[in-house]
């Protein structure tokens, strides 16, 4: 049993018959890793490094300035200066060969 799917295209509608069966998930196209942004598909950092990166360019952006930085990222200023802070705790609380204190 086909399902009928009414699309607009310009100014006229179409209906398209779907078929019931499932089909194929397309095969992804090949990913470049020298392009760039495309890095983040091959090394899936977590949510916590991917918001510090994010964070890090934003700052490089504005000339480290966190009030604009702040504006940009859509958050309050002083909740960007806690985050930064809870990172530099975090770096503070790891010895030089790596290892937590």
């Amino acid at each position: 049993m086909g399902i009928l799917l009414a699309t607009r295209a310009g100014m006229t509608l179409e209906a398209v018959a779907l078929s019931s069966q499932p089909s194929a998930a397309a095969p992804l196209p090949p990913v470049d890793p020298t392009e760039p942004g495309e890095r983040l598909d091959h090394d899936l950092p977590s949510l916590a490094v991917l918001q510090r990166r994010y964070i890090d360019r934003v700052l490089e952006r504005t000339g480290r300035n966190k009030t604009r930085a702040a504006r940009m990222l859509g958050i309050d200023r002083r909740t960007l200066n806690r985050m930064l802070a809870r990172e530099r705790a975090k770096k503070a609380s790891v010895k030089v060969d790596g290892l937590p204190r």
